[in-house]
């Protein structure tokens, strides 16, 4: 359907991410590309891929996973890129 959901666990409830503007993200667009959503440190966060600019994107999320804060156009093979990458374990 296109829509971007976490589950906690195997058998937690969905809940839908949602953009800054309460919009649900979808999941299949050229320019943006959803690698990773996890809690780390306590922190509910989503790891975003620009594609045609080749950059690393974080999203901050609340408890509900609504948006919260941004950060970031990080070079996935920069020290940083390469730090987000293995803190969501895709190294």
């Amino acid at each position: 359907d296109d829509q971007a959901f976490i589950q906690v666990g195997s058998t937690g409830p969905r809940t839908q991410v949602t953009t800054p503007w309460g919009a649900s993200i979808g999941t299949n667009t050229s320019t943006w590309q959803i690698i990773a959503a996890d809690t780390i440190a306590g922190v509910n966060q989503v790891l975003l891929r620009n594609n045609p600019g080749n950059f690393l994107h974080t999203w901050t999320l609340d408890s509900n996973w609504n948006w919260t804060a941004s950060n970031g156009t990080i070079s996935p093979t920069s020290a940083q890129g390469l730090a987000l990458l293995n803190q969501f374990g895709l190294s």
